[in-house]
């Protein structure tokens, strides 16, 4: 079954990086530090895809779900923090 936006955690953490982070808000925006700058913007979910709403770039990038993971680019994968 396809995940929903409740299944998502809220923070992801790159595995190349542990200082880019993902965090989702429950009002359907975003903040992610990544590579030393800051972007935010909206997110949505449709079925196993994570798209991203970039304000500071003005672009869509889609990010697959794999369970609790996130899977960027095809190979950077991003997890929720160990609890």
């Amino acid at each position: 079954e396809a995940p929903t936006a409740a299944k998502l955690g809220t923070v992801y953490i790159s595995n190349q990086s542990s200082a880019d982070k993902l965090q989702l808000n429950a009002d359907g925006t975003f903040s992610l530090q990544e590579g030393g700058q800051s972007f935010s913007g909206t997110y949505l979910v449709r079925g196993r895809t994570l798209k991203l709403h970039i304000d500071q770039l003005k672009k869509e990038v889609n990010i697959e779900i794999q369970e609790d993971s996130l899977i960027v680019n095809g190979n950077e994968i991003w997890v929720q923090p160990k609890q």
